[in-house]
C-alpha cells in the first residue's frame, strides 16, 4: 500500500509506465515490481498469467479484472 499511495498524483498517460505518467497496467506493473513480483505489460498479459481466486477469497492487494466491452482481449 505504502509504494502504491506514494504514486498518488502521478498523471494518467496511455502506454505510460512511469513516474512520469501511467496507464493502469503499466501502474500494476510498476509497483508489483517494487515488491519483488514480475507482473507482465498489458492487463491481458496480466490476466492471463496470475492465479484466479474465488470472489469471496479475494484479499487486498489482489489484482481485480473487469470485462469492459464483453470480453478480456489476450
Amino acid at each position: 500500500i505504502s509504494v502504491a499511495s506514494a504514486l498518488a498524483g502521478t498523471p494518467y498517460r496511455w502506454g505510460g509506465t512511469n513516474r512520469r505518467g501511467f496507464d493502469c497496467a503499466g501502474y500494476t506493473r510498476f509497483v508489483f515490481s517494487r515488491i519483488g513480483e514480475h507482473l507482465p505489460r498489458t492487463s491481458g498479459q496480466q490476466y492471463a498469467s496470475v492465479q484466479k481466486v474465488p470472489q469471496r477469497d479475494v484479499q487486498l492487494g489482489d489484482l481485480v479484472f473487469f470485462l469492459a466491452g464483453g470480453r478480456m482481449r489476450r
